[in-house]
C-alpha cells in the first residue's frame, strides 16, 4: 500500500449501547463548542490536513 491509499482501522469491539450514547453525547457536545466559536468543516478538514502534513515531516527527518 502507498501512502496515497487510506488505511483502514478497524475497532477492537463494538460498542454496547450504553457506550454509543455516551460517545454520541461527547460527539453532540465536541460538535455544539466548535460551532460556538465558529469552526466550520472546512477548518477541519485544513487543521487535519495540516497535522498529518507535519506527521509526514517527521517521520522523514527522523528516516
Amino acid at each position: 500500500m502507498d501512502n496515497s491509499e487510506a488505511k483502514i482501522i478497524r475497532p477492537a469491539r463494538t460498542l454496547n449501547e450504553a457506550e454509543l450514547k455516551e460517545f454520541n453525547k461527547a460527539f453532540d457536545e465536541a460538535q455544539a463548542w466548535a460551532k460556538s466559536v465558529g469552526l466550520t468543516e472546512q477548518d477541519i478538514v485544513d487543521v487535519i490536513r495540516e497535522v498529518r502534513k507535519e506527521k509526514r515531516n517527521s517521520q522523514r527527518q527522523s528516516a
